[in-house]
């Protein structure tokens, strides 16, 4: 759902997606229901869609700032 967001230059309901898999990791892991593997491949994968997301959300707002710029108006 991140990645279909993200793909849709979505930034910021990708990051409520974010949001979840980490309350869902976090559910997860204060279970125990964790092993050590696959506590940090699921940190790395959160941790990779975050930072699409805020690479995403910062190319927007560059975006915005550039065609504030460009009419003449104070970002």
């Amino acid at each position: 759902e991140c990645h279909s967001c993200l793909e849709r230059k979505l930034p910021l309901p990708a990051y409520d997606c974010v949001m979840k898999c980490s309350h869902a990791f976090n559910l997860l892991d204060a279970r125990g229901a964790l092993s050590a593997v696959e506590r940090a491949n699921y940190i790395l994968r959160v941790r990779a869609v975050a930072k699409a997301c805020c690479e995403a959300y910062m190319a927007e707002v560059a975006g915005v700032n550039e065609n504030a710029d460009q009419e003449g108006e104070v970002a």
